[in-house]
């Protein structure tokens, strides 16, 4: 027998763990401990209600952790993971309720379930690059995590994650993800800002039901099932953009949303997906009792199209204001750029895209403020720049919708350069 071996045999009578093969079957209820090197897998229950275990420090040669390994484990402070490690079990760290921080280390590519739940002091998370998903119920309850980062390769969160883990307040998606699971931010009533990813294709049965908490919400084009009571109970939320990918919004998706505004684009909408809600437009196609208003369809895409051309519009604003900052150069000359050609040709379009808006939408055009909020608050900003001002009036390719939507450039002088300013000062 080697003389490491011997020793590691020496070690274990001294400390009451039982070792089989490469497994650490039975460990010991001691303060700190150091789990021997040549351990590969802490098996099930291994130091499960240790109460006097305080830390951990685990060997170079890891792999594994068991399922409810250190499940109570209520003095447990510190958990140091070797580089090794692949998998975490099923309510490994379940109320280890002294737990305060944990680094997840590489090579780590899933949770269990239960795996960190209950863990009501543990603050701070860092996930590693190769995490792709996390188990059922894993952070559930953990209400000192205030914020969460996840790692660009997770592709799914799994039911119940974070649920109740009221301490929240923002959580950064990665791009990379998919699928949101039932119930995964149920009632983080901390929750104020959620963006999801583009690439996210489902959010699953209450994946944030009565975040009470929640008043920005951004869904990607691309998601196309928002499932039952996904957003029940958000009574912070007053609008969220729903985009036109949708296929299907399930029963009670945003029931109770008590202060929200909200246009249906064409897809199938469940009895009391709207339920409550304080206003409902309502462009599926479908009819459904919560419906306020029935609006075409076409104002789906109509809005889109103006919506675009109104972003590129602002980019392309930005581009002629800094170019000619201080307004030194006469207006032929800045009339003669790529950025006025290209206004000269937008002109005409959404001119012709706002004509058919205001016949699609007739006698609701009342609703036109809520539709084109966006517009109104730049546009207001708009026609306050002096740039835009000394413009010529073929350039300023929104100036009709504008006005329609009782936006109106400030009266005017000429200054004593010979150029028009407005009243109001800069």
């Amino acid at each position: 027998m080697s003389d490491g071996r011997h020793l590691l045999l020496k070690l274990l009578r001294e400390t009451d763990m039982e070792i089989q093969g490469n497994t650490l079957v039975k460990g010991v209820n001691e303060f700190d401990t150091v789990i021997p090197e040549g351990v590969e897998i802490i098996g099930p229950n291994a130091f499960r209600e240790c109460t006097r275990l305080t830390s951990v420090v685990f060997p170079s040669t890891l792999t594994s952790i068991g399922n409810m390994a250190f499940y109570e484990c209520t003095r447990l402070t510190s958990v140091t993971f070797s580089s090794t490690l692949t998998s975490i079990g099923n309510g490994a760290f379940q109320k280890c309720t002294r737990l305060t921080s944990v680094t997840l280390p590489e090579g780590l590519t899933s949770i269990g379930r239960n795996a960190f739940s209950k863990c009501t002091r543990l603050t701070r998370v860092v996930f590693p690059s190769t995490m792709t998903s996390i188990g059922k119920d894993a952070f559930c309850e953990c209400n000192g995590l205030t914020s969460v980062t996840f790692p660009e390769g997770l592709t799914s969160i799994g039911k119940g994650a974070f649920c109740e883990c009221n301490g929240l307040t923002s959580v950064t998606f990665p791009e990379g993800l998919t699928s949101i699971g039932k119930a995964a931010f149920y009632k983080c009533t901390g929750l104020t800002s959620v963006v999801l990813p583009e690439g996210l294709t489902s959010i699953g049965n209450g994946g944030f039901y009565e975040c009470t908490g929640l008043t920005s919400l951004s869904l990607p084009e691309g998601l196309t099932i928002i499932g039952e009571s996904a957003f029940f109970g958000c009574t912070g939320l007053t609008s969220v953009e729903l985009p036109s990918s949708l296929t299907r919004i399930g029963t009670d998706g945003f029931c109770w949303c008590t202060r929200l505004r909200v246009l249906v684009p064409p897809c199938q909408v469940y009895p009391g997906a709207f339920g409550l809600c304080l206003l409902v437009l309502n462009a599926s196609g479908s009819n459904f009792p919560e419906s306020d208003v029935v609006l075409d369809p076409r104002i789906i895409g109509l809005r889109q199209r103006l919506l675009a051309l109104w972003s590129q519009n602002v980019r392309r604003q930005g581009r002629m204001r800094q170019a000619h900052r201080g307004y030194r150069v006469a207006l032929d000359e800045v009339s003669e750029g790529y950025d006025t050609v290209q206004s000269n040709r937008e002109r005409a379009e959404v001119l012709q895209i706002w004509r058919a808006i205001k016949q699609v939408l007739g006698q609701n055009m009342r609703f036109a403020p809520f539709l084109f909020r966006k517009i109104i608050a730049g546009g207001r900003r708009l026609v306050t720049m002096k740039s835009y001002l000394n413009q010529p009036k073929e350039t300023k390719v929104f100036k009709r919708v504008l006005e329609d939507l009782g936006i109106a450039e400030p009266r005017r002088f000429r200054n004593w350069q010979g150029r028009l300013e407005s009243q109001l000062r800069f």
